[in-house]
């Protein structure tokens, strides 16, 4: 049995919402294809283990990053903050915790790893791809997240 990008989608959903109060528009999944390039100012990954083996890619760019955090810490943030990288993954992880509860498919996941660096090149296991766009309104400005889920070759 597959475990469905939905899953990862609705957690996604119900995530941002409940967390940072943050209404996602979230875009159709689409194949992405191994040789388009991953650029984003931070990226945290899992890595999932089951029936079948998957890496969960979170990205977001600095300014819709910070919205983000700040939402959800009540705090003012920079990007020179620790609290920075360290939220990031914790809402990667919670949010591949909400898509097991979702799925049927029970699977086992890694501690997020989190890179921050501006216009980083997120590199990705080889596999199948399925990026899901997503982005909210704030004070007016589009702010996009990205949500990469691969299906790794064993």
């Amino acid at each position: 049995m597959r475990i469905k990008t939905k899953s990862f989608v609705e957690a996604m959903r119900s995530t941002f919402f409940e967390m940072a109060d943050i209404n996602l528009e979230i875009e159709e999944p689409r194949d992405f294809l191994r040789e388009e390039e991953i650029y984003t100012d931070i990226s945290s990954t899992i890595g999932i283990f089951g029936n079948e083996r998957l890496s969960v890619i979170f990205t977001s760019r600095e300014s819709s990053l910070i919205r983000i955090i700040e939402k959800i810490t009540g705090k003012k943030v920079t990007w020179k903050d620790r609290l920075l990288t360290d939220t990031t993954g914790e809402l990667l992880n919670i949010l591949v915790g909400r898509a097991q509860k979702i799925s049927v498919e029970r699977f086992n996941f890694s501690v997020p790893i989190t890179v921050k660096g501006k216009d980083h090149e997120v590199r990705t296991p080889y596999g199948s791809y399925n990026y899901v766009n997503s982005y909210f309104l704030s004070q007016g400005e589009k702010n996009n997240t990205g949500l990469y889920i691969v299906r790794t070759f064993r």
